[in-house]
């Protein structure tokens, strides 16, 4: 059967309209399908975006500057000593009148006093021998205990006691302050097994302004004559020192230049006698007979 002019028409506007109705089906998936990938997009950058106008979050130094120099310093002291710096340092302050900045490094203690003089190192991994150390001999710790003493940046004079002790031998050492010795000591050194270093002291003595015009040793023997027994000792030696009453109870008390005068006995010469004189005014401060 033929088809009519207006059937082929109707087909071809039916055909027309399917193929609009397709096309629209495909740009609404197309538009449906684009528009959650756009906000998707929208909502997982946002974070990116806030994250980059964050100020970065670094980590704070440990320590002060200054507080850092003490630790720097701690860590060469053991290393010089042989011994091995731990990662770990803690640091307290106004410890004790001696100890105004504490480092602790893992076994290691140190203290600075407040003029920055290092009063104490402690090595609490230190063995505790018994008796060994005994093998050193007194040569060994005299030139062991001056190695360990500028390793510190100590200045020491001579050694002036040594004592062995449960294997360990404690010594005590001159300070030396302007130049000029402490009578008595100042240091203490104690030394381990062969010598391994276990603790170092410095013995709280403020020195006291020194005089504004110091005696000459001329003058000092004329001071000394003025003071002594009639007739006059011979002098053995003398010579300028920081000094303190050994038994004074006040810790605090300052140390004064003086006039150190040995002297051989009158009726023993194998007695020699002590004098100590102010250095700035040659006035008597102690006399005392030595061996």
């Amino acid at each position: 059967m033929k088809a009519t002019s207006w059937q082929v028409m109707a087909g071809l506007l039916l055909a027309a309209g399917l193929a609009g109705c397709s096309t629209v089906h495909t740009s609404a998936s197309a538009s449906a399908s684009t528009t959650p990938a756009s906000g998707s997009a929208s909502v997982s950058t946002a974070p990116s975006t806030t994250a980059s106008i964050t100020p970065s979050l670094t980590p704070k130094p440990t320590h002060s500057p200054a507080d850092q120099t003490a630790v720097t310093a701690a860590r060469k002291i053991i290393a010089a000593l042989g011994g091995i710096a731990g990662t770990t340092a803690l640091v307290r302050h106004d410890v004790s009148a001696t100890c105004k900045t504490a480092v602790q490094v893992e076994a290691w203690e140190f203290c600075w006093d407040e003029t920055k003089l290092l009063t104490r190192v402690q090595n609490d991994a230190a063995s505790t021998p018994v008796g060994t150390a005994g093998n050193l001999g007194e040569a060994a710790v005299d030139n062991r205990g001056r190695a360990i003493l500028t390793s510190l940046g100590v200045k020491f004079g001579d050694m002036s006691q040594l004592f062995l002790d449960n294997g360990r031998w404690t010594t005590y050492w001159q300070r030396i302050i302007d130049g000029v010795p402490v009578l008595n000591g100042g240091t203490r050194l104690i030394l381990g097994d062969y010598g391994a270093f276990v603790s170092y002291e410095a013995l709280p003595l403020p020195p006291a302004p020194k005089p504004a015009k110091v005696q000459t040793l001329a003058q000092a023997t004329a001071a000394f004559n003025a003071h002594a027994a009639q007739p006059a000792p011979k002098i053995i030696l003398a010579k300028l020192a920081w000094w303190r009453p050994s038994d004074s109870a006040d810790s605090s008390l300052p140390l004064r230049l003086c006039w150190v005068i040995y002297f051989a006995g009158i009726n023993d010469p194998a007695v020699a006698g002590q004098m100590i004189l102010d250095a700035g005014t040659g006035e008597l401060l102690d006399s005392a007979a030595v061996m």
